[in-house]
Parts: C-alpha cells; sequence; structure tokens
C-alpha cells in the first residue's frame, strides 16, 4: 500500500505547479506543502479518536472492531482521489507542448471563470502561439517519454559536471541525511513509544531512573512478564498493550513538524538565513539524537524526538529552496527530481539500517543517527 501511494504523492506537486506561473509559484509551493505535511496529522488524530472504542460491527458476517474501522476509514482516502484524479484536466504546459493550443486556451478560460468569478469571453489572452505541428504533435507516446528520459539523462550527467557538481553534490549530501534523519525517526517513534509504555515499572529495582535504552529492554516490559525463564526468549512474539497517548504524541509531533516548518519558510528568505537556519536545525537534531537515551522521562523523550523530525524537516524543506538559487532554470526540474529519489532512497536505507542496528544494540542504532547528522553539520 506505501510503495503504491508513494508515485502519487511525489507527482502531485509537479501536476499542479504547471497550473501556476512563476510569480505564484513560490507561494504554491509553500502552501501546497503545509497542506501535504498537514495530512501526517490527520491519521494519528483519527487512531487517538477511533482505536480505544470498543466498537464492533458485523458486516456481512464479518466482525469489523476499531482497528479495521480505522483502517476502512483510512482506506477510503485513495478511492476519492482515485476518482478525483480521472476527472482533473491535462495542465495548460502539457497541452501547449503537445501541439493543442486551442484545448490549452480553453483550459485557461475555465481557470480565469473560476478564479475571478467573471465570464469566460472576459479571458484577455485569446490566442496562444505556439508551433502546432511542432515535432511533440508528431511523435508517440514512446517517442515522447524516451525523448523526456534522454534529456533528464542528459541534464543529470551535466549537474554531476563542472561548474555544478559540487553544489549538486551537497544538496544530495545534506538531502540524505535530512530525510533519513525525519523519516526513520518519524516512522520509528510511533513503536518506541509502544515498548516504552509497556514498561514494567516494578521489575525497575534500581535507585535511579531508567535510561531509554534500559526502557526498551524486552525483559523489563508487562507482557514478558510470564515469559522470562523461557530458553528461546528472543524469538517470542509477544502482545504489546497500545496505549492511545502513542497517537496523541505521534499528532503532537506530527502538528509540531506542520507548524515549525511552515514557519520557517517565512524566515528562510535570503541566503545568510537559510545556511544559518539549516546549521542550527542540524545541531538540535545531533543534540537531541546524542541526548535521547539520557532523558529519564517520556515527556523529555518525546520533546527530543520531536525535535529530530521537526530540524530534518525544516533543513529538507531548506536543501529544496536552495536548490533554486544555485541550479539554473532549465537543469532545476531534473535537479529537484534527483532530490527527491535521494530522499526515498535515504527513508528506505535508514528504515533498514536502524532496524538492524536496533538488533544489535538500541544506543547504536540512536548514537548512529546523532553522528550521521553530525556529519551534516559539519
Amino acid at each position: 500500500m506505501n510503495f503504491s501511494a508513494g508515485g502519487p504523492f511525489s507527482m502531485v506537486s509537479t501536476y499542479l505547479s504547471e497550473f501556476h506561473s512563476p510569480t505564484y509559484k513560490a507561494s504554491f509551493t509553500r502552501w501546497a506543502g503545509l497542506a501535504m505535511n498537514a495530512a501526517i496529522v490527520i491519521p494519528a488524530v483519527l487512531a487517538f479518536i477511533i482505536t480505544p472504542l470498543s466498537l464492533t460491527v458485523n458486516v456481512f458476517n464479518h466482525r469489523y472492531t476499531s482497528w479495521r474501522i480505522y483502517l476502512l476509514i483510512c482506506s477510503i482516502v485513495p478511492v476519492f482521489g482515485l476518482v478525483t484524479a480521472s476527472t482533473l484536466p491535462q495542465s495548460p504546459k502539457f497541452l501547449v507542448e503537445n501541439g493543442r493550443p486551442d484545448e490549452a486556451l480553453n483550459l485557461l478560460r475555465r481557470m480565469y471563470a473560476m478564479n475571478k468569478r467573471k465570464p469566460a469571453n472576459t479571458f484577455p489572452i485569446k490566442a496562444l502561439l505556439v508551433w502546432e505541428n511542432g515535432p511533440a504533435s508528431r511523435r508517440s507516446v514512446f517517442e515522447t517519454n524516451s525523448e523526456k528520459i534522454r534529456v533528464a539523462c542528459y541534464n543529470t550527467k551535466l549537474l554531476f559536471s563542472s561548474p555544478y557538481s559540487r553544489a549538486f553534490a551537497s544538496l544530495n549530501f545534506l538531502q540524505f541525511g535530512s530525510m533519513l534523519g525525519f523519516n526513520t525517526m518519524r516512522l520509528w517513534v510511533p513503536h518506541l513509544f509502544i515498548i516504552l509504555n509497556n514498561f514494567d515499572n516494578k521489575m525497575w529495582t534500581k535507585d535511579r531512573s531508567p535510561t531509554m535504552r534500559e526502557m526498551l529492554d524486552r525483559r523489563m516490559t508487562i507482557p514478558a512478564r510470564d515469559y522470562l525463564d523461557c530458553p528461546n526468549f528472543d524469538e517470542i512474539c509477544m502482545t504489546w498493550n497500545i496505549n492511545p497517548a502513542v497517537y496523541q504524541n505521534s499528532a503532537i509531533i506530527a502538528l509540531s513538524a506542520v507548524v515549525f516548518s511552515f514557519l520557517a519558510g517565512f524566515i528562510t528568505t535570503s541566503k545568510f538565513r537559510k545556511k544559518a537556519i539549516m546549521l542550527a536545525a542540524f545541531l538540535i537534531s545531533v543534540i537531541s539524537s546524542f541526548g535521547m537515551n539520557w532523558s529519564q522521562s517520556p515527556p523529555y523523550m518525546l520533546t527530543l524526538a520531536s525535535a529530530i523530525i521537526v530540524t530534518t524537516r525544516i533543513t529538507g524543506n531548506i536543501v529544496t529552496a536552495v536548490n533554486i538559487d544555485v541550479i539554473p532554470i532549465p537543469l532545476r526540474s531534473t535537479s529537484l527530481n534527483v532530490l527527491v529519489t535521494v530522499g526515498n532512497v535515504a527513508a528506505v536505507l535508514g528504515n533498514f539500517i536502524f532496524s538492524a542496528l536496533l538488533d544489535v544494540e538500541y544506543l547504536v542504532g540512536i548514537m548512529g543517527i546523532g553522528c550521521l547528522l553530525f556529519g551534516k553539520y559539519r
């Protein structure tokens, strides 16, 4: 499900941006990013409201509990997206590039009428001067796509050559670290807090508060009480008690990421501010990663985890903004696509690596993220 949803999520910004002029593209990107980031808050809020309820609904001899009802509600969104996407028109840019100026003009008139609430015939532009019989209009879909792939490969080659190679490599390096830290912590924090909420305080006999590493020990949890004497303890699959506070914490973290990322967009109006905020964000994420294990209270742990997620989200947004400043317009679209790809690869690798490190030692995993982010800060 996540794999199939990743494609539309990556393409929707590109599609919608083609309906805006260069004057409004920056503003649109900011507000569209806010809407997309706000979407990660809704599932956590719904889970906090629905999953604690003792609901049971029988439909055609199938028993639906609150958890299944929650999944059903979340599944409605892709269906709604499919219906909506099937009714959307081709973008004006696509129509013009494929030698269909009349259709593009009619679409622009409709957009003008909807936005200005005026008759479509009052649209000031009466004709689009394009080469109707150009090469794009005579090519097949395969030829057109092949040409786009060839151009993208050529542009990528240019980006990795002088004089853009150093700046482009730095952007990808920063993007890799930002997206690895953001996605790894965003996806793993709910699971970690589930384990923390199952910590068995009765088994803790030392005269100090436990660290996060000690609270995540499977043998120190409530579900492990009945299995401590089993020889194959590490292979036992235990049932965790999911506290609704986990979803509340997820909603708080997601809301913090949305609000602070949006506010940072208004502050980063110059190159100096972008660099200063990026350095400060990486520094905060490094300190939070190193201090997360020794914060001996769940609220402090939540605060530090939120700090990592928020700051890495901000640095990822700044990297995208810097890409616009340092990469020329003909190569900008290709560079943005490469950054998105690098970010997705970082998300996949981060989750695999963090999972493997947790099997070895929790402290290694959390300190490893801190060391990586420290490398970005340097």
